[in-house]
């Protein structure tokens, strides 16, 4: 998720922080390392850039062709992922929630292989930048899409007070999910409601809030798929141990079908509320409402701010990352890692850096 979009000079992704990095390449990680050396192999060469520069071109102006494609691509990574885990059972009422949801793929995952299944799915509207919804009408009798800005919602803590018009309750009726899906990322072409340009840190704001709708609305022993961004960062590094303590089964996954040479990877969390910190749930979930309302409200001007590196400290601390947490976080790791390292070989080799 941190890797969606471009970065400001003065994002914090841009200054060094690589003690978390630092520290699984000094206590040996063969894979990791390997990767490292092909992304600066890569990052040397013009190509690499122009390639992602390419990718982002086409994915900003995608017509009809190209969102029918993405349906159907992103229906076979969620094919992949539940071939993973076996999170979608094939018959049985299954309630879910399906964030960041257009084009539809994973919707229509889910509906096509159960057919008690219903859902409800939040995804920006095409006016103010989002991908048109295309799943099948047959379905839509099981499904119900709300057109809204997920970072116009008002995820504050209760007693904040937020003094702007354009934020909205959530709906009511997303709540007892037996299943929540966060696959929402930062629109390039995104146009906030009000005349004010967006801000930098909403990809920020957008990773935390599908964070906190998440644990609002999933039922006690629910499932949680989240897509994010290189487990070697500090702030993915919190999430999966989050996750982790709160469920009762953590994997992970790297999708084959799209994207094999991108950091992105896809966190399966399973029994969600039974895990061995489920008591914190609530104290997490009120910590996660506190950040969201100081990057949302706080900064030098009142208009928000970037996540910092210890933001989420109250998670857990780099120290314990690196002390405690090390080999658990390259189990997790792992997938993610091989699969990029293996696709950016190939696609290296190609253009003939590596041999």
């Amino acid at each position: 998720m941190f890797s969606v979009g471009f970065i400001s000079p003065i994002s914090p992704e841009c200054l060094p922080n690589d003690n978390l990095l630092s520290h699984l390449l000094q206590i040996g990680v063969p894979e990791l390392e390997r990767l490292v050396d092909l992304r600066k192999r890569g990052w040397e060469s013009d190509s690499l850039n122009d390639h992602f520069r390419r990718q982002r071109n086409t994915a900003d102006t995608a017509d009809d062709g190209m969102n029918a494609m993405w349906y159907r691509k992103m229906n076979r990574v969620f094919s992949e992922l539940n071939h993973a885990a076996h999170f979608v059972p094939c018959s049985g009422s299954l309630k879910f929630l399906d964030l960041g949801c257009s084009p539809g793929g994973f919707s229509l995952y889910v509906l096509s292989n159960n057919n008690d299944a219903t859902g409800i799915g939040i995804s920006l509207s095409p006016v103010q930048g989002g991908h048109h919804f295309l799943l099948d009408e047959y379905l839509m009798r099981r499904y119900e899409l709300i057109l809204a800005d997920i970072i116009q919602y008002n995820l504050g803590p209760a007693q904040a007070e937020i003094g702007t018009a354009e934020m909205r309750p959530l709906p009511s009726e997303i709540g007892g999910r037996d299943l929540v899906i966060l696959d929402g990322h930062y629109l390039r072409t995104y146009l906030p409601a009000s005349s004010e340009s967006p801000n930098e840190w909403d990809r920020h704001r957008l990773l935390i809030s599908q964070l906190i709708i998440a644990l609002r609305s999933i039922k006690l022993g629910g499932s949680l798929v989240m897509k994010l961004s290189h487990p070697e960062r500090i702030q993915t590094a919190q999430l999966l141990f989050l996750l982790d303590v709160l469920s009762k089964d953590l994997r992970t996954f790297k999708p084959r079908t799209i994207h094999a040479n991108r950091g992105t990877f896809y966190a399966i969390a399973q029994g969600v509320g039974l895990g061995t910190q489920s008591a914190k749930q609530a104290e997490y979930l009120c910590d996660l409402e506190g950040l969201w309302y100081e990057i949302s409200f706080g900064g030098e001007n009142g208009r928000g701010r970037f996540l910092t590196k210890n933001d989420m400290d109250f998670v857990v601390s780099e120290e314990i990352l690196t002390s405690e947490y090390a080999g658990r976080l390259i189990e997790l790791g792992m997938d993610a890692w091989i699969v990029q390292g293996d696709a950016l070989y190939r696609w290296l080799a190609r253009k003939g850096l590596v041999y």
